[in-house]
């Protein structure tokens, strides 16, 4: 995360922004007037200079008509536009309430958020439909801003529908970390997100969640998940297990001689089915019958393996992968 500071005259500082009438300015002291602003708000500097932390995105530079300023835990500035904030979420952080009109007619706000400077970036970028991923925010610090939206007036399934920034940002780090992701959509009911997280967990060990995890999911989203593997393991079982079919009996090769095409598919089949592997490729599948096939002296035995392996593949590629 990147911010930017600003030194202004205390004065200058609020000033641009048509906020000094609510301020008592002193030396080393701004004072916010409670009667203005819901939350008592104040800056404090050795001179009558004040350094000001803004965020590199949600700043006057790039949002001149920002009319609406939070300030995070962590000292960085957000500026803001009331109206895009309760565009997207009529009810975001609560502002329609806490914002009152100046005595000019405008309606200005400065607002302390209990929100990390990370995490309200997140929320920020969620409203305004951009991504924050110039900003590079791990998977953790994404979590943590949505888990928060609810008690800020936010709505997960409203700003994280499939087809917005955030919903994207989210789901790249679905091949890393699976498990978070798809608690995450769990969590939330993010009904888009869980079906797509949940192709990264075709061959994940269950009984590695966690019983803190296993909560964050819930018993439906484990259900789905688990009968999503009962399913395609099954379904592998089924695909592997039927045996190769013998060609017409030739007097080099006859339906005894052909049984070996039995037994090498068997044994194959057997190493994939038997220890419930899931992670069936085509390298791995001709890695267990290449050495069977090159012994057969048919061609057309050969020739079998090789189709029963296209055959295989291709009806698994159609096997369901998403809850």
């Amino acid at each position: 995360m990147e911010y930017y500071a600003h030194s202004y005259g205390a004065e200058n500082l609020f000033m641009m922004s048509d906020m000094t009438e609510a301020a008592s300015i002193t030396d080393d002291t701004i004072s916010w007037s409670t009667n203005t602003f819901s939350e008592m708000y104040v800056v404090t500097s050795d001179s009558s200079e004040a350094t000001v932390t803004v965020s590199t995105t949600f700043n006057l530079d790039r949002i001149p008509n920002a009319d609406t300023f939070f300030q995070s835990p962590d000292g960085v500035t957000f500026c803001v536009e009331s109206d895009v904030i309760l565009e997207a979420c009529s009810t975001a952080f609560h502002l329609s309430a806490r914002m009152q009109p100046s005595s000019s007619g405008t309606t200005m706000s400065l607002m302390f958020l209990d929100i990390p400077s990370e995490e309200l970036n997140v929320l920020l970028h969620a409203l305004y439909c951009t991504s924050p991923a110039a900003n590079s925010p791990d998977i953790d610090t994404l979590v943590r801003a949505i888990d928060c939206m609810s008690q800020h007036g936010l709505t997960p399934s409203s700003l994280m529908q499939a087809s917005s920034p955030l919903h994207g940002l989210v789901l790249s780090h679905a091949p890393r970390h699976p498990v978070k992701v798809y608690a995450l959509a769990a969590r939330h009911g993010l009904t888009e997100l869980a079906r797509k997280a949940s192709s990264y967990l075709l061959e994940y060990d269950l009984k590695q969640i966690t019983d803190e995890v296993a909560e964050r999911i819930g018993p439906l989203y484990l259900l789905k998940v688990a009968v999503l593997q009962i399913d395609r393991f099954n379904s592998l079982k089924n695909i592997l297990l039927r045996p190769p079919v013998f060609h017409a009996p030739i007097p080099t090769c006859t339906l005894e001689d052909q049984r070996a095409l039995t037994r090498i598919w068997s044994l194959a089949a057997c190493q994939f089915a038997w220890e419930t592997r899931m992670d069936l490729t085509e390298f791995k599948l001709r890695s267990q019958i290449d050495p069977g096939k090159n012994q057969l002296k048919c061609k057309k035995c050969q020739k079998i393996l090789d189709d029963q392996v296209k055959d295989v593949l291709a009806q698994w590629m159609r096997v369901r992968r998403t809850i």
